[in-house]
């Protein structure tokens, strides 16, 4: 009983055929189930009433003991409905199913009505549970098998466990038949999951997939029942390839051979007829993106690279799978033309669906208007009811456009214009010279940008946070795991109680001081924790840190070193993704050891030439070689409990006067060199923290970056960690201009007068931060706002490093000043004083002599 009833998505191309309900059902339909109770069946007269359901099942078990044989009506000039335990409505002669049990016909079971008033009245039906349901679906669940011998029993009636997964599963079958519960059926998943949209990823025989979409029916029909609600009955869509359909390829080489696309039409209607059958209800297909590249994996799927003839093949699939050129009718499969808008390839024909192919490049200005987008416009014109969106991402963006250098209206060398904009094809100037070379001038926007000051800082918006709260007094390591041990969330409630607790001196101290460490927050129990310099490996005393294994197992050679590792280009130079693993473990192995929370490095940079001053620092000049081998470099490091921060972030490929020195390049060398080598250990590993450079991208000091720090590192590569600056240069590197952006420590001391965090004052300890507090000289919200978020990067992941080692939910933190430290202070203090006296009576003693000899 495969009923042509549409889940309700809000959705108008996927709401028509909720104007019919039609049934599909195998000749040899299982007799109905001897548990179940069926009702007196309807009289062969058409009277006004109502007319009980067919059967009635008291419990999930009694549901699923076996397959209920649905009851037929048929209306004359209507749609034939097929019930199990739904009741029916006959109204003028007409039948209707009474979808919420009530006896009475509403809007939404009344076919004869439009589509829009149906839509409509059943939205005001549904709960919001119902409603947020028909906005998704569950991405895949298919039969167990896709043969009838294998879903029946010794009688050949279909078996719920034999014929359903217990789980959604891509392919189809869920979970192995090791984890398989051999008793379960789907009703446990259907239940939790709520979805009434499925994606069926295999094609099994008609009689299998009958059943399949039946039971579904009849588990939709219990369920709503059961709970009071509307039934919403299940829409299956397939794939061109799940289910078998003619390679795309193929198809157009015919279509190009006999002239046209006919062919098409009628292959296509015969297809329909098929899906049909099976109760399939929609096709997320067919792809019409063109073949732009010859390395792209998926071109197999497509129908070839010219535009014209996809075109003409699109049309006519959408309106043979459609039964007609008006959208959703009676008969009709549901079309989703993909991926607009012609996703294709992505650069060096990669494949979109992953990390590798994100970035969609157009060959032409006007290729997409005039190239990819003609089989969608086709497709929509023949009544394509539904479209899927691509996965890349256009390579076209302002969102790092800053640090090009058409951003402020220089010309750059273009593909597209070769002899336009490179020098080798310019004429020789009247003095024999050539002179078409690019020249960079400093233009007023581009000084403004260089300089970070007051106008950088936003208003104050008076939207402050919560500090200083004592309404909860959780410590640090609290936030750790829940009762249950599971890891409490960075977005959990609790880290906005934390978080609330801090002070606005809190947050500056934190934020303010981060010389390979980051500072102690005694009233949440945060400990000091320290890093070490990278990227060759811990070349410091095992003995560095309090913490370390070695002090703390008072290892007889703590006093020896860490081992220096060869080089990142060596490194890289191996291919070997094991061994340079390995390393990564005796790497973080040797900062417990020593006390290390975490590691500065290792060196993403790109070789840019054999001349550069750390070129030893850095894996390659190929940025998917540098970030693949970084990435299993990082899982070493990592698993030992130490966060790796990669560096140089970001363009930071030479050391001669990089204080200040403003790196230019567009933006597709950018994503696919120089970021790509920071974003594979992010995405691949989880690689915690960076640290940014000190060069400029572009006009802008990269530790002050926001497009490249919150807008890239965050929200498209998905860090979760936090930055630290480069060796803090204050003559234009600023904290507060920093956090806003996304930067949250400095690689610096307290202050500019390099004193230590022990002996600094609390003042010291985040004064650049002082006059931006709530009673600061120039109070601004939206400094405090990041400052907490800092705090909050930070705190998370410290929390969930070796640093929290030895700290449990009683420990505290205080700082404690040993006698030979105040005797040290005291002495010094004594020495400074007589110094000054000292000074005073030679003063005094000259002064006389002076009179003496002036008399004379």
């Amino acid at each position: 009983m495969k009923k042509r009833i549409v889940p309700l998505v809000l959705s108008a191309a996927m709401l028509v055929s909720l104007a019919t309900s039609c049934t599909n059902t195998a000749e040899n339909t299982p007799s109905p189930s001897q548990s179940a109770t069926p009702t007196p069946s309807a009289s062969t007269g058409v009277e006004d009433g109502y007319i009980p359901a067919p059967y009635t099942v008291s419990s999930e078990d009694e549901l699923t003991s076996k397959f209920l044989e649905p009851v037929f009506y048929e209306n004359e000039d209507g749609p034939t409905i097929g019930v199990t335990l739904l009741g029916v409505i006959v109204q003028d002669g007409k039948y209707f199913r009474d979808l919420d049990n009530d006896q009475e016909l509403d809007d939404f079971e009344d076919w004869r009505l439009d589509d829009q008033t149906r839509a409509e009245a059943m939205a005001a039906a549904l709960t919001d549970e119902q409603l947020t349901h028909q906005v998704a679906n569950n991405g895949s669940y298919s039969a167990k098998s896709t043969k009838t011998e294998d879903v029946v029993d010794e009688n050949g009636e279909p078996v719920w466990t034999k014929l359903y997964p217990t789980s959604g599963g891509f392919g189809g079958g869920g979970k192995s038949e090791e984890e398989e519960d051999p008793d379960a059926t789907n009703i446990e998943y259907l239940n939790s999951e709520g979805f009434r949209t499925l994606v069926i990823r295999n094609n099994p025989e008609t009689e299998v997939a009958v059943w399949f979409n039946n039971g579904l029916e009849q588990y939709s029909e219990y369920d709503a029942i059961t709970n009071g609600e509307v039934a919403v009955p299940f829409f299956t869509f397939t794939n061109p390839i799940s289910h078998g359909l003619p390679n795309s390829e193929g198809v157009a080489a015919a279509s190009l051979g006999a002239g046209n696309a006919d062919a098409v039409l009628e292959d296509a209607q015969y297809d329909r007829e098929v899906m049909w059958a099976k109760g399939v209800d929609g096709l997320y297909g067919p792809q019409i993106d063109l073949a732009t590249d010859p390395r792209w994996s998926r071109n197999n799927s497509t129908y070839g690279e010219r535009e014209d003839m996809s075109a003409e093949i699109a049309s006519n699939l959408v309106i043979g799978y459609q039964n007609g050129d008006q959208g959703m009718v009676e008969g009709s499969v549901l079309v989703t033309v993909k991926h607009f808008p012609g996703d294709g390839a992505a650069y060096n024909g990669f494949e979109s669906h992953g990390q590798t192919g994100r970035y969609r490049i157009y060959s032409t200005e006007n290729s997409l208007a005039d190239y990819q987008l003609k089989s969608f416009i086709a497709a929509f014109e023949a009544g394509a009811a539904g479209v899927m969106p691509g996965y890349s991402q256009p390579i076209i963006d302002e969102r790092i456009a800053p640090q090009s250098i058409t951003y402020n209206g220089e010309t750059y060398v273009s593909r597209s214009n070769w002899e336009g904009t490179l020098m080798l094809w310019a004429d020789e100037n009247e003095d024999g010279e050539n002179d078409n070379y690019v020249k960079l001038s400093m233009t007023d926007q581009m000084y403004q940008d260089t300089i970070l000051d007051a106008a950088d800082i936003p208003e104050n918006d008076d939207q402050w946070p919560v500090m200083g709260s004592d309404e909860t007094s959780y410590s640090l390591i609290q936030l750790l795991q829940n009762e249950d041990g599971s890891e409490i969330a960075y977005d959990d409630p609790m880290w906005e109680d934390l978080l609330n607790q801090l002070t606005y001196e809190d947050m500056s101290r934190l934020c303010a001081v981060g010389l390979r460490m980051t500072v102690s927050l005694e009233s949440i129990g945060k400990p000091e924790t320290l890093d070490h310099n990278g990227p060759s490996g811990v070349t410091q005393k095992y003995s560095a840190g309090a913490n370390g294994y070695a002090n703390q197992t008072n290892d007889p050679d703590k006093d020896q070193t860490g081992t220096c590792y060869p080089c990142n280009g060596i490194l890289a130079a191996t291919m070997n993704d094991q061994l340079v693993q390995e390393v990564g473990e005796l790497i973080g192995e040797d900062a417990m050891w020593a006390g290390y929370a975490g590691f500065y490095g290792s060196g993403l940079n790109i070789h840019r030439t054999p001349y550069a001053g750390r070129v030893f620092e850095y894996y390659s000049e190929d940025g998917i070689l540098t970030g693949l081998i970084d990435t299993y470099e990082t899982i070493g490091i990592q698993s030992k409990g130490v966060y790796v921060y990669n560096k140089h972030f970001a363009l930071n490929d030479q050391e001669l006067q990089r204080q200040g020195l403003g790196t230019w390049c567009n933006e597709q060398a950018m994503r696919e060199i120089y970021l790509r080598a920071f974003e594979l250990p992010i995405v691949n590993a989880d690689a915690k923290c960076v640290m940014t450079a000190f060069n400029r991208i572009g006009a802008v000091w990269s530790g002050a970056c926001s497009e490249l720090l919150t807008d890239w590192l965050r929200g498209e590569a998905g860090m979760t960690g936090f930055a630290v600056t480069d060796m803090y240069e204050g003559d234009y590197m600023s904290k507060p201009h920093e956090v806003l952006a996304g930067n949250d420590i400095p690689d610096n001391f307290p202050g500019t007068t390099g004193t230590g965090v022990d002996t600094a004052s609390s003042g010291d300890l985040g004064f650049e931060f002082a006059a931006y507090g709530p009673d600061g000289s120039t109070p601004n919200a939206q400094v405090a706002r990041a400052l907490r978020e800092s705090s909050h990067r930070i705190l998370y992941t410290v929390l969930h490093s070796r640093g929290m080692d030895g700290i449990g939910a009683n420990t505290r933190i205080v700082t404690v000043t040993p006698w030979w430290q105040t005797a040290l202070n005291v002495t010094q203090i004594a020495l400074a004083v007589l110094s000054v006296v000292a000074v005073v009576l030679l003063v005094a003693d000259m002064v006389p002599s002076k009179k003496k000899k002036s008399n004379q």
